[in-house]
């Protein structure tokens, strides 16, 4: 009886035991991010293209002049209005890095601490033969907004062949 009883006391704490609750499932992995047909290389080229045109512009030497320094540029907000999930955080990194390879202006990261700020966007255009992105940006004084620079350039969009 004692036995019966214990094995009873056993079998209903075991029973009890694997009754709580269970530790909730991992939630789903988020899903992929689509992909772009802006590359990597896309990136690149079209950071070096627009900074090399800012940086040999005339506004640099100018305001070397006129304030005795090298000028500070922060690289703000970059929009991709393309619908085709442009990589715009690695775009501002190669523009930035592009920046400051120019050796023609100081970047800083805060525009608070800058002098003049890089703005832009890149869209997608459909033309009768091609797809393309339109990259445009803008370089202004922090202080009134004045642009001292502006440029848009294209990039054609390689389509797979069917």
């Amino acid at each position: 009886m004692r036995y019966a009883l214990a094995l009873i006391v056993v079998c209903s704490l075991g029973a009890g035991m694997g009754c709580g609750e269970r530790p909730a499932p991992p939630p789903p992995a988020p899903p992929a991010k689509p992909m772009s047909s802006w590359t990597e290389s896309d990136s690149q080229a079209a950071a070096k293209e627009l900074i090399t045109d800012a940086t040999r512009n005339p506004w640099v030497a100018e305001y070397r002049t006129r304030m005795n320094r090298m000028p500070r540029v922060a690289v703000g907000e970059i929009v991709d209005r393309s619908g085709d999930n442009v990589d715009v955080t690695a775009f501002t990194t190669d523009l930035e890095h592009a920046l400051s390879s120019s050796l023609q202006v100081g970047v800083v990261r805060s525009p608070t601490d800058a002098d003049l700020i890089l703005t832009g966007a890149v869209s997608r255009e459909s033309g009768k033969n091609a797809s393309y992105f339109q990259v445009d940006l803008r370089l202004s004084a922090t202080d009134g907004g004045d642009t001292v620079w502006q440029r848009g350039i294209e990039r054609q969009i390689d389509t797979p062949a069917k």
